[in-house]
Formats: C-alpha cells, sequence, structure tokens
C-alpha cells in the first residue's frame, strides 16, 4: 500500500470515529425529555385547608376534613414524564419527534414535534372539593411544598401544581431553586428564557410570555390563631359560597395537576430517576363578610 493510500486510509478512520462520537453525543441528549419516564414519582399528596372561618376538604365530596391524602384514592400510577402547557384546558404535550440542531456549536437532538400527553400516565391529576360555612368565602395558596429525595437529584426544580376553578387556572412552580445542570432542550427558545408550549400548536411553538406563580403568590396563614392575611401578589384561586351560618353550604369543585414541566430548563439528564419524597399543599381562605 503505497504512502497516499496510507494517509487516506487514516483520514476515513479519523472520520468514522469522529462521526461515531458526534452520534454518541447526540444520543445522549436525545432523552432530555425523558428523563423520569421510569421510576420518578411523588409518593405522597397531602392536602390540607383552614382559615379563620371554616374551610374543609375532601377527596370524594361526602368525607370532609381539614386534610386529605391523594395517593389513596386516586389511579395515578406514580409515575410523572416531562409534558408542557400553557393552559390547562388545553389539554398537555409529550415530545414526538426530536430534530438535529446546531446550538452554540454542538450538534444536539432537540423536542421539536409534540403530542398529547396522557393522563393518569404522564400527569397527575385529580379533583378535590372545598366547603365553607361562610357566606362567602376567597380561596388562596398557603403553601405548596415538597422534599427532594437525592439532593443532587432535585427534581422539585421542574415541579409545577397547577389548579383549575370554575374554568380559571392558576400554575405555581414547586420552587424557585435552579437545577445545577439546568440547559433548555427545545429547539425553540434560547438559553436563559422563561417559555412553555404554545397549547394550540404541536411543532414545539412556545408561548414566552406566559409565567408561573410561586411563593410571593401564597397568601400568609397562622396556624395558630386560624388567621390569614393576603400578601400585594397573594392568587386567588377562586370563591366558594356557605350558609353563613352553622351549617356547611355547597362544595366547591378544585381540579389539581402535578406535573414536571418539560421545557423548563431543570428538566434535564441528571434527574434520570429522581423522585419526590412528598408534596403537600394547603388552602386558606378569607370571608368576604371580613
Amino acid at each position: 500500500m503505497n504512502q497516499k493510500s496510507k494517509d487516506l486510509k487514516r483520514k476515513l478512520i479519523a472520520a468514522a470515529a469522529a462521526l461515531l462520537i458526534a452520534f454518541s453525543a447526540c444520543v445522549v441528549s436525545t432523552y432530555a425529555w425523558y428523563v423520569y419516564n421510569t421510576r420518578a414519582h411523588t409518593t405522597t399528596v397531602h392536602l390540607a385547608a383552614g382559615s379563620s372561618v371554616k374551610l374543609q376538604i375532601s377527596s370524594d365530596d361526602s368525607h370532609f376534613g381539614y386534610s386529605t391524602d391523594m395517593t389513596a384514592s386516586d389511579s395515578f400510577v406514580g409515575i410523572l414524564n416531562p409534558v408542557s402547557t400553557d393552559n390547562i384546558s388545553n389539554g398537555f404535550q409529550s415530545v414526538k419527534k426530536f430534530e438535529n440542531v446546531m446550538k452554540n456549536g454542538q450538534n444536539r437532538f432537540m423536542a421539536s414535534i409534540f403530542q398529547d400527553a396522557e393522563q393518569y400516565k404522564d400527569y397527575f391529576h385529580t379533583t378535590l372539593y372545598l366547603r365553607t360555612n361562610a357566606s362567602s368565602m376567597d380561596i388562596y395558596i398557603s403553601d405548596i411544598s415538597g422534599t427532594d429525595k437525592v439532593a443532587s437529584k432535585p427534581i422539585s426544580t421542574a415541579i409545577r401544581v397547577g389548579f383549575v376553578v370554575d374554568g380559571v387556572q392558576s400554575v405555581f412552580e414547586l420552587t424557585d431553586a435552579a437545577n445545577p445542570e439546568a440547559e433548555y432542550n427545545t429547539k425553540m427558545g434560547e438559553d436563559g428564557e422563561v417559555f412553555v408550549l404554545d397549547s394550540t400548536k404541536k411543532d414545539g411553538s412556545v408561548n414566552n410570555t406566559f409565567r408561573p406563580f410561586n411563593k410571593d403568590n401564597f397568601c400568609e396563614y397562622n396556624k395558630n390563631t386560624g388567621e390569614v392575611k393576603l400578601k400585594d401578589g397573594s392568587r386567588k384561586l377562586g370563591t366558594v359560597t356557605g350558609s353563613g351560618a352553622a351549617d356547611f353550604g355547597a362544595s366547591k369543585a378544585v381540579d389539581v395537576y402535578i406535573w414536571l414541566e418539560g421545557c423548563d430548563k431543570d428538566c434535564v439528564r441528571n434527574l434520570l430517576g429522581a423522585t419526590l419524597e412528598n408534596l403537600s399543599v394547603s388552602f386558606s381562605g378569607i370571608a368576604s363578610e371580613n
């Protein structure tokens, strides 16, 4: 074999090796939207209600009290897959297709085409019921909290909790903490942006104006005194009406959704197999006559 043939062979081998390395990198990146689909789950969803005037909660609209555990009474199988939406009423989307995209000088497979997500498989949804004996009571969130099972896999950073009352949605992020390995993972949008999928499309289009609520939008509830105080940004979920006397009025349905926001840049590979020890939501109310 002459020198030219040897040089050509070496170049071909080097090119093949480089192609293999590039392909391997793309395969690793492919799983950005699938990091939780084997083991991640919420182990407990505890919902509590309380206020200076009586506010009660139920998971079946018949047995009311001041707290309820949703996991025992719901058909959720305990697995959360990354999904996204800007409007819960329009449903959630999970990734269907990836596209090879050049980002920051690197070839990456990024989520580009999406499909409808499956309830009870990809995200948690249940309905709870609130009732009061006040004439009218405005309902707020006083706390949403969760504990990561493994600190190095902070699944809480990508979780959203959504409520729909009388057709109006309120979406909260579980925590404003950041995943140290955060990296955006969809074709649309750029690093540093806050975005979710446009629920009216399936091509990866994003809604850059949507922002989740956070702890600044809670109300303040004193467990010792039962006093509820509003902050400037407290988000009202809805209003429950009652008798204004000793008897409780008709219940108000509250749809609760828990999901992993796939467009959140915190939703990346290091959370593979991550679990959340528990998730708690506390409701509080302020009677309008006060």
